[in-house]
């Protein structure tokens, strides 16, 4: 057990909320004789306790009926992706987070036919199983054709050129 260690004071305390209050990332927070993961205990304490409410709750932006017809032209006409509609610097959705327009496609069920099917259809692997695949590549896969190999691991074609194109980047993968 320590025996330097001592309780808050309600300086330190208050200098703390004052800090947090103007701004300040907890790398900058300062105050004498307390180290870094102490403040971000106290933190941690403050915020659970509901002394601190440095966090603003989001607010829910719902969508007009204004940008729901926007999004649907600018997929539809000129097919546009979340990403590319959320830097266009056009008012209906300057203000909109990739995600946010992600998600409101989803619901309406638009975007490319093609992406949507292939994401759907991704095939998640482990870690465990993503190291084996690399062994496979560098060992018995090696030669062997992209497609047979995405055959063999049940995943895209894809996966398996751009793990090898990664693994040469590496020098490990030498053909």
């Amino acid at each position: 057990m320590r025996t330097n260690m001592r309780r808050w004071t309600e300086e330190e305390i208050l200098s703390l909320i004052k800090q947090v209050h103007q701004g300040k990332v907890l790398s900058a927070i300062r105050i004498s004789g307390r180290t870094y993961w102490a403040i971000s205990n106290k933190l941690v304490e403050l915020r659970a306790s509901g002394r601190l409410t440095d966090r603003t709750p989001r607010k829910l932006q719902l969508w007009s009926i204004r940008e729901i017809k926007e999004l649907e032209r600018l997929v539809q006409v000129y097919g546009l992706s979340a990403a590319r509609i959320s830097k266009l610097p056009m008012k209906p959705m300057k203000d909109r987070t990739p995600d946010s327009i992600s998600q409101q496609m989803r619901r309406r069920q638009l975007g490319q036919p093609k992406y949507r099917q292939r994401a759907r259809a991704a095939h998640r692997i482990s870690k465990a199983q993503s190291r084996s695949l690399n062994r496979f590549l560098l060992g018995r896969g090696k030669r062997m054709a992209a497609e047979k190999v995405a055959a063999l691991w049940a995943v895209e074609v894809q996966t398996i050129r751009s793990r090898r194109s990664r693994l040469r980047k590496r020098n490990l993968l030498v053909e």
